[in-house]
């Protein structure tokens, strides 16, 4: 007879390599490591594969929990004040602080798919890790509340950011091109690579941004944004999840 404890062993391997090979899932089909050849070879099975991956990832989220990462600018700010710039270092660290209250403001307002909790960026490795005991969480006055803690272990992770090239850019290949250096590998891509969209962006619970057919940006366009701009982009947002959810479960 297998033993309690080697059978909750047995599950906890299961389970990671289910969550391994979903990571791994996720990073081929997000990424721009696809070639057109290939592409066109597997386009279906590609597609399909890639919905299931984002229909698993929109279902942790409404039975789960949206956890926002908020920039802190920690490494800026620590430069500024070793050059002797006091004033400039705390021009940042307030900036900043007012961009994180309008982003608390606008979910706490917009957003109402799946509860939403908030933390510094600080903490990205213990969240990856699923260690939510040693997070502080923040209220909407940016100070820590050992009282907020998500209820479910299950999550996707969001932040104010630059969109990364998705499935929309594909590898085709890299040449040999000149440069001052001598030679140097450069690789090539068809599609849009542009990274200059700045939006709301939803990620997994290990910060790997999402892909079509998941809703996981919506565009804000200015990096100090309105409040007003950031409520319409979260609204946004929450409507866009909703609709995907239900057109996914259909």
């Amino acid at each position: 007879m297998i033993s309690s404890s080697a059978l909750k062993q047995s599950l906890i391997n299961i389970l990671r390599n289910f969550t391994a090979y979903t990571l791994l899932s996720m990073i081929f089909l997000c990424s721009n490591f696809t070639s057109k050849a290939q592409e066109k070879k597997d386009g279906a099975t590609y597609k399909e594969r890639k919905n299931v991956i984002m229909k698993e990832q929109i279902s942790i989220l409404k039975n789960g929990s949206l956890l926002v990462r908020l920039k802190t600018k920690s490494n800026t700010i620590k430069a500024l004040k070793e050059i002797g710039d006091t004033v400039k270092a705390n021009l940042v660290n307030e900036n900043q602080n007012n961009l994180n209250k309008k982003i608390i403001s606008a979910f706490k307002n917009n957003f109402t798919f799946s509860p939403v909790y908030f933390f510094f960026s600080d903490y990205s490795d213990t969240i990856r890790n699923h260690k939510f005991n040693d997070v502080s969480f923040l209220n909407e006055d940016l100070v820590a509340d050992p009282t907020i803690k998500p209820g479910s272990s299950r999550f996707l992770t969001a932040e104010f950011g630059n969109v990364l090239p998705d499935a929309a850019s594909y590898f085709s290949g890299s040449y040999l091109a000149q440069s001052e250096n001598g030679l140097k590998r450069e690789e090539s891509y068809y599609g849009s690579t542009d990274t200059k969209l700045i939006a709301i962006i939803i990620m997994s619970d290990q910060f790997i941004q999402l892909c079509d057919p998941f809703p996981y940006y919506v565009k804000v366009g200015k990096e100090d944004p309105t409040q007003k701009g950031l409520d319409n982009a979260v609204k946004k947002l929450n409507a866009k999840l909703v609709q995907y959810y239900s057109s996914s479960n259909q």
